[in-house]
């Protein structure tokens, strides 16, 4: 019914959510004498260096958000030959498979200053045990949303839409 519009209202109420939520933490958090969480604006003011570990830090996950967006680009194009049905049964499926993607992505970028702060510290076995968890758990999360995917595909596809040609 609201379309692209309510994905987008969505969307933005989210953030505003997730916004609100984190400076609520924040101040809460300065509240309680926190020294992690400092909100004195001296101490947001950036610097050189602060701006080199930020950008050279933001790179992978930027890379990873710029080549998914070129690759769903590129498959719209192609799949948009099919029309326009074609590229929103496609849309669905991206969405459901932007989950385990995401949790991925989350998983690899989360263990790898783990993995970094083993190797700089020379605690080889540590991390490879790390690596390895890692790596089940990966293969965890794979292979249980192909197994949701393949089982409850249709299903899945129901909750967006109502079309029986499309699902």
């Amino acid at each position: 019914q609201w379309g692209t519009a309510g994905a987008a209202l969505a969307t933005s109420l989210g953030f505003v959510c997730a916004s609100v939520y984190y400076i609520f933490c924040a101040f809460r958090a300065g509240h309680k004498g926190n020294q992690l969480v400092p909100l004195d604006p001296k101490r947001f003011s950036p610097n050189g260096a602060m701006i080199r570990n930020v950008v050279s830090i933001g790179i992978p996950g930027a890379l990873i958000t710029v080549l998914m967006s070129v690759s769903n680009i590129e498959l719209n194009n192609y799949i948009g030959i099919y029309g326009s049905d074609a590229v929103a049964a496609y849309g669905i499926a991206y969405k459901l498979d932007m989950i385990p993607i995401l949790l991925s992505v989350g998983l690899s970028q989360g263990v790898a200053p783990l993995v970094g702060y083993c190797y700089g510290g020379s605690e080889e076995k540590r991390m490879s045990d790390i690596v390895k968890r890692t790596t089940l758990y990966g293969v965890l999360i794979g292979g249980v949303f192909t197994a949701a995917f393949v089982l409850l595909g249709k299903p899945l596809a129901s909750i967006f839409l109502q079309d029986e040609i499309l699902i």
